[in-house]
């Protein structure tokens, strides 16, 4: 990467009988380089929480200290000292091997497809792809853009290597990393007579013409079954695929339609006239999660891919186990 001295490692090594990641010792390296987890995490792209924990998982492992911490200022302690040379001779030499070993065979590859669900790639994605792409520029990205059912289908069938799918999925069987739970909210114009309330409840929304997605996607099922639980009925006005084409029509004015939270930040400067609203007394929530087919794929790129993807998010080892489905 431009700003560090690394580039991100992707696996892992059996120390005692016990997981230890490659990548805390490189977090360890790099904060010693930078005496700074802040420094350490701008130059990694990498949460500094996920930093933090890297390092007291070292520590306890260990059973040392490495650091001093004095407010914001660190510094290493005796045992660091010792210990860092070793972990850095450690590090090139993985390097070594995996410029020997592990980059001809991703060469070969060549390419991931990745299954992207609505919404997902605008949310997710950027930096993601943004880092993974920087960490291994020999390897090329094709998204496909399809709803979840669909998405769960080409991975099969083969046709994409990993999905990025709106949970939950139709197939129990798929190995599955949980993006975080969000709320869904109501986005309306600002003369529309809902947007006088500070929050709006299913009877509210029953009351006004709604832009959904199209029936095959997730987020459109669960909006009908919160109304069905109701014994009421929605009055879908326009359905489509895409969310800029669901907030475009309600920045016109059309009714009212219902996205993901985390869009939020998007849809200002895209539609200016829209205003968003939180949702009461409803269990509406949008979840992405990361599928793939593990044994299919062990020892590809598609581990790779999960790794790094895992790491980025700061998703630790007990969590990935306790998601499986």
């Amino acid at each position: 990467k431009e700003n560090s001295r690394f580039i991100l490692l992707s696996s892992s090594v059996k120390v005692k009988g016990k997981l230890m990641e490659l990548l805390h010792l490189q977090y360890f390296s790099e904060v010693a380089h930078w005496k700074s987890f802040t420094r350490a995490s701008q130059s990694l792209h990498i949460s500094q929480p996920s930093i933090s924990k890297a390092i007291r998982a070292l520590e306890e492992r260990w059973g040392v200290q490495l650091f001093h911490r004095q407010g914001k200022t660190i510094a290493l302690t005796d045992a660091g000292e010792v210990i860092l040379p070793k972990v850095e001779e450690f590090l090139d030499q993985y390097y070594r091997l995996e410029a020997d070993i592990v980059s001809p065979e991703l060469r070969r590859q060549g390419k991931i497809v990745l299954g992207v669900a609505p919404m997902v790639g605008t949310i997710y994605l950027p930096e993601l792809l943004r880092d993974f792409s920087a960490a291994y520029p020999y390897l090329a990205i094709e998204l496909v853009e399809r709803p979840t059912a669909i998405v769960e289908e080409l991975l099969e069938s083969g046709a994409v290597h990993c999905g990025f799918c709106i949970v939950p999925t139709i197939n129990g069987d798929h190995e599955t990393l949980l993006l975080p739970r969000e709320e869904v909210h109501a986005f309306l114009h600002k003369d529309h007579p809902l947007a006088a309330k500070d929050a709006l409840t299913i009877e509210d929304l029953a009351t006004t013409k709604l832009i959904t997605f199209t029936n095959e996607t997730t987020l459109y099922r669960s909006i009908i079954r919160n109304f069905q639980a109701r014994e009421m009925r929605p009055q879908i006005a326009i359905q489509a695929y895409e969310w800029s084409l669901l907030a475009a029509f309600a920045d016109a004015n059309v009714g009212v339609t219902l996205l993901p939270e985390p869009l939020g930040r998007f849809v200002p400067q895209l539609y200016p006239n829209l205003v968003d609203r939180p949702l009461v007394d409803t269990d509406l929530a949008w979840r992405a999660a990361l599928v793939w087919q593990d044994k299919r794929y062990a020892g590809t790129v598609v581990e790779l891919f999960v790794e790094f993807f895992r790491m980025h998010q700061g998703l630790d080892t007990a969590a990935s186990a306790a998601h499986k489905k």
